[in-house]
């Protein structure tokens, strides 16, 4: 299997690295993208096990949102602001694969976590 051009990101008519670049994504959103695209297409990875890292990066992704709402400087503040203290922002969102979050295998590539992506 070719490491630079994996078939599980050979589906559909763009690869999902070329989006992320045309649509000028950062980090966190590209990998949404990546896993979303790639979900139950991966050898020896469920589609939930791609789901489940997806929806881990879109939780970072709404915290960060979040921050930066609540440090900008509109008087009269965000609507749509997500205060922290609410559970719904706190809940982690384990992959079922691992038992220790900071122990997450993303393929091969040096992680934020302690794993690898």
């Amino acid at each position: 299997m070719s490491k630079t051009n994996p078939p599980h990101y050979r589906h559909g008519s763009i690869q999902p690295w070329d989006f992320i670049i045309a649509q000028d994504l950062n980090f966190l959103e590209g990998n949404i993208i990546k896993y979303v695209v790639r979900a139950g297409k991966k050898h020896d990875e469920s589609r939930l096990d791609d789901l489940t890292k997806a929806a881990t990066y879109l939780r970072k992704l709404i915290e960060t949102a979040a921050q930066d709402e609540s440090t900008s400087t509109r008087s009269d503040g965000p609507s749509h602001y997500v205060s922290p203290s609410d559970e719904s922002t706190n809940r982690s969102i384990q992959p079922r694969y691992s038992d220790d979050s900071t122990d997450v295998d993303f393929g091969g590539v040096p992680g934020i976590f302690g794993g690898t992506c």
